[in-house]
């Protein structure tokens, strides 16, 4: 697993461990989208990519029971997690916080309208279950 923070460089070019070095689909990068933020993009088909736009609590835990992140996160915050699917999540501010799995955005307003604590859970198949 790996976990990026906005602090950490733009572009991951070490080799990956338990790789040969050869395999560039698991490199990690960040790329500027048009208002400036960076977002960051996997090769992973079931990566997390979760950009903030205010200060979130949340915690992420994929199917083998690790959890890949639990903590707060900071406005203008990026976190781009790895894992087994499917990921359950909880997020104390769901309006903070925008989700893209497997390249699709994952729709958290019936947590947004009823101002609660999101809990649901991301299957393979990119359909959020609660």
């Amino acid at each position: 697993m790996r976990l990026f923070s906005p602090s950490q460089a733009n572009v991951d070019t070490g080799r990956d461990p338990g790789t040969n070095g050869n395999n560039n689909a698991r490199w990690r990068c960040a790329v500027a989208n048009r208002s400036g933020r960076r977002d960051y993009a996997a090769a992973d088909p079931n990566a997390l990519v979760m950009n903030f736009t205010a200060d979130c609590w949340l915690e992420v835990t994929d199917a083998t029971g690790k959890k890949l992140f639990s903590g707060m996160q900071r406005k203008d915050g990026n976190l781009n997690l790895t894992g087994q699917a499917p990921y359950k999540l909880k997020i104390g501010a769901p309006a903070a916080v925008q989700i893209q799995y497997q390249g699709k955005p994952v729709d958290l307003s019936r947590f947004i309208r009823t101002n609660q604590v999101a809990r649901l859970t991301l299957n393979a198949e990119q359909s959020p279950a609660q």
